[in-house]
C-alpha cells in the first residue's frame, strides 16, 4: 500500500510539470487520494477490530 501511495505521488508530481494543473484538478487528486487513504485506516481499523474480537 505504502508503494502505491508513492507511486501515485510520484505520477501526480510528473504530471503537474507536463501540464499545469487547474485548480481544481489538484482538488479531485487529493481529493481521491484523502478517500483512498481513509478507506485503508477504516479498513485496518475494522479487521484490527475483528482480530481484537477473537
Amino acid at each position: 500500500m505504502e508503494i502505491g501511495i508513492n507511486h501515485l505521488r510520484r505520477m501526480a508530481i510528473t504530471w503537474q510539470k507536463r501540464m499545469n494543473f487547474e485548480e481544481w484538478g489538484s482538488f479531485l487528486f487529493y481529493l481521491i487520494l484523502f478517500l483512498l487513504l481513509f478507506h485503508f485506516f477504516l479498513s485496518c481499523l475494522i479487521f484490527g477490530m475483528r482480530v481484537s474480537e477473537d
